[in-house]
Formats: C-alpha cells, structure tokens, sequence
C-alpha cells in the first residue's frame, strides 16, 4: 500500500486490509531510476504488480529491478531507453504491448525565465518531458484501443496550473500536457479505455496516492 513518509515499506497492504486488485497488472513506469518513479515502483511491487522500469541509467533500473523482486516477489524487469529517441521510444512501447497500466513519469524541466532559457535548453526539457509523453502515449494507447482496456497515468506537476515568470519553460510545458490528456480522455471511453489520468501533485507521497488512486479507480472499473 501507499505509505506516508516514515512509515516502513516492504509489507502488502500494511495496515488497511484491502485488496487494491493491482496483483499481476502489468505496469510500465517511466523515469523509474530514482526519486518518485522508483517510489511509485515500490507501491505497485507492494501490491503484487509486474513491473517494467524505464530509464536511461541501466545500472541503476537494475539495482531497483534487483531489490523489488526480492523484497515483493514480483516480477520486475528493466527497459531502458531514452525518451527523447523517438526510435528508442518506439522499440520500448513494442516490448511492453501487454501492459495494463502505463505510468508517464520521465523528464524535468529547466528552469529559468524566458530571457534565461535558450531554446536549445527549451526544446532539450521539453523533448523528453513533453514529447516523450506524447509519443509513448500514442503508441500505448492503440495497443490499448486494440485489445480494449487499459489505463494511462500523467505526472505532470502542478506548475501547469501555477504559471510562474521564472518556470516558464515548465508552467507551459505542463499546461500543454494537461490539455493532452484532457483532450486524450475526452472520447477514449468510445474505445473502452479508461479517461487517462493527470497527476499534479506537490510532493511525493501525493504522486504515489493519486498514481495509485487513479489506476486503481480504472482497474477496478475493468475488472
């Protein structure tokens, strides 16, 4: 189960008793390496998901595969690749068809005002954050399409909805990805996928509870 800072992870469940029904889902997880990706990893392992991490550092999607399978005798495997590659991006969504849930989770983005951000440091943020978003949703998303069920999570952040002077490169970066994923929503329900879900959250123990809030709302409506 989701903990809050503090609480001692390693146990299903710890402490509410319920069954989220995420046992044996299938989740991708970008940006899985470290910091909340890795802590939204742990939740789902907690529950018995099978986990694919995505990430450019192998050694360290390694260690992390390594110690979630031993400690939640789950299934973990890595799958490296840099989002920024549109082929890289394409080879990892061909290895991971099967997947129940996808959770977009890679990139950050510089800050600085508009006089500060050059646009080499624009288009560099915004190639992984943003577009590496968005092409890895399209291509999940028709597999999910195909087979008729699935569910797609965003971490976005809340500077979408916060604009600020000196974040601009990342308040318009989220505000772009927001608008996605509400527009992605709006007739997906047509394809028997579930509406894909925005996270904008301000720690991470937020990210984890709402990344989790939300495919389990959707995996439960599924099952």
């Amino acid at each position: 189960m989701i903990t809050a800072a503090g609480e001692r992870p390693g146990t299903r469940n710890e402490g509410i008793g319920l069954d989220l029904k995420l046992a044996n889902k299938k989740v991708l997880i970008t940006g899985a390496s470290k910091g909340i990706g890795a802590a939204i990893a742990e939740s789902f392992a907690a529950e018995g998901a099978h986990l694919l991490l995505n990430a450019r550092n192998s050694a360290r999607l390694e260690s992390l595969t390594q110690d979630l399978s031993s400690r939640f005798q789950v299934r973990a495997e890595t799958r490296p690749a840099d989002l920024r590659d549109s082929n890289q991006v394409k080879k990892l969504a061909a290895e991971c068809t099967e997947i129940d849930i996808l959770v977009n989770n890679a990139g950050d983005i510089q800050g600085g005002s508009i006089s500060e951000v050059s646009e080499e440091m624009w288009r560099h943020s915004w190639e992984l954050k943003v577009f590496g978003y968005i092409n890895l949703s399209r291509l999940v998303y028709a597999e999910m399409r195909r087979r008729g069920s699935g569910v797609i999570v965003n971490n976005i952040g809340s500077a979408g909805e916060r604009p600020n002077f000196d974040y601009i490169a990342g308040c318009a970066g989220n505000a772009a990805l927001m608008s996605f994923t509400r527009a992605l929503g709006s007739t997906s329900l047509f394809d028997n996928i579930r509406r894909p879900e925005l996270v904008n959250p301000q720690s991470w123990v937020q990210t984890k509870r709402a990344a989790f809030g939300a495919a389990l709302s959707r995996s439960n409506e599924q099952s």
